[in-house]
């Protein structure tokens, strides 16, 4: 079975480059355009690890966080914001909010999937080279 991430991201550009680089390492993508449609895409497919923007219309990544961790079936997925904010004190209020873990924007290619990889269980991660 593939190892299956939903991407919640506003911006189709990022979205795209997520989704093109995460199946090129073998993984399956799912991809929402923002936190309503993530939540619900999350909910259908139950996911092995969830990527976030944090800054998006209407549903913010603060409460798909908030949503995610009060579901029973989805609170011990793994959940990685992806964000260009990069203020002061924001890792950890993104950790403070349920994340599991942070990566800045703009990502650096080579080194954004073994960055995720680390909070996949070691039976879910790719190969080290992409397919």
């Amino acid at each position: 079975m593939t190892t299956q991430i939903l991407v919640i991201e506003d911006l189709p550009a990022n979205l795209k480059l997520l989704q093109v680089l995460l199946e090129g390492f073998g993984y399956e993508v799912r991809a929402a355009e923002d936190g309503y449609a993530g939540l619900k895409a999350a909910r259908e497919a139950c996911p092995d690890l969830v990527l976030c923007d944090l800054l998006m219309d209407g549903l913010d990544g603060f409460g798909v966080a908030r949503e995610i961790r009060s579901d029973a079936v989805l609170k011990r997925v793994p959940l990685i914001a992806v964000t260009a904010l990069v203020t002061d004190g924001v890792e950890q209020k993104v950790l403070d909010s349920g994340f599991d873990g942070y990566i800045s924007k703009p990502i650096e290619v080579r080194k954004f999937v073994p960055q995720l990889e680390q909070y996949l269980p070691e039976g879910l991660r790719a190969s080290s080279s992409p397919h």
